[in-house]
């Protein structure tokens, strides 16, 4: 795909991300970069269950956050996916392109879809 995503989780901060969390993100982005240097830049994206930020923290420009709600979306949007495999198992790659579509769940429907913008405290 075009996307590619660089993921850190956070799940055990409940309150605002701090500068800590941040620089493991900048850290994971250094590292992508490194392993990948013919990909796109990729989007940085926090796993947490705070949608904020520490006004100091730094974190890298466009990160995205996904919360509990944006996990239980992509949960459903898979299980429906599955249920229209099961109801009709055809799997040329147009139907299959079709289906991920249809529940967002190509990887240029992802961020959009499943992830916010991360707010500042």
């Amino acid at each position: 795909p075009d996307v590619s995503l660089v993921i850190e989780a956070k799940t055990q901060i409940t309150d605002a991300l701090h500068k800590v969390d941040a620089g493991q993100l900048v850290l994971s982005l250094q590292w992508f970069e490194r392993s990948y240097p013919t990909r796109a830049q990729p989007v940085p994206i926090i796993v947490a269950k705070s949608g904020l930020a520490d006004r100091k923290s730094d974190f890298p420009d466009g990160t995205r956050i996904l919360t509990a709600s944006g996990v239980q979306k992509l949960l459903d949007n898979i299980h429906e996916f599955y249920e229209d495999m099961v109801r009709d198992p055809e799997k040329s790659t147009s139907k299959l392109a079709e289906r991920l579509a249809k529940r967002h769940l190509g990887a240029s429907q992802f961020v959009s879809t499943y992830t916010q913008p991360l707010q500042g405290k």
